[in-house]
């Protein structure tokens, strides 16, 4: 596996698993970090460092931007972002 590369930051989980389901489903194997700590909150100071980033394999980088960015503006997000990335 080549490196993985980080290619969106999700406002929360649900928001995050759409993202990593919708790339999966156009066949790129994408990965979730800072799962496990959505589980902590309360626990740990939850802030930008702690959100859910979706990563993919350096392969997959421009398609999985492109597919990200047509989400963001399907759902209208004015700059086409959402919390990075």
């Amino acid at each position: 596996m080549s490196s993985l590369v980080e290619v969106e930051i999700a406002r929360n989980m649900f928001e995050a698993h759409l993202m990593r389901s919708t790339l999966e489903a156009a066949g790129i194997p994408a990965f979730l970090m800072n799962e496990e700590l959505q589980a902590a909150i309360g626990d740990v100071p939850l802030g930008f460092q702690t959100l859910p980033r979706i990563c993919v394999e350096e392969r997959h980088v421009d398609a999985a931007r492109k597919i990200l960015d047509d989400i963001k503006k399907q759902r209208g997000d004015p700059d086409g972002s959402s919390a990075g990335g």
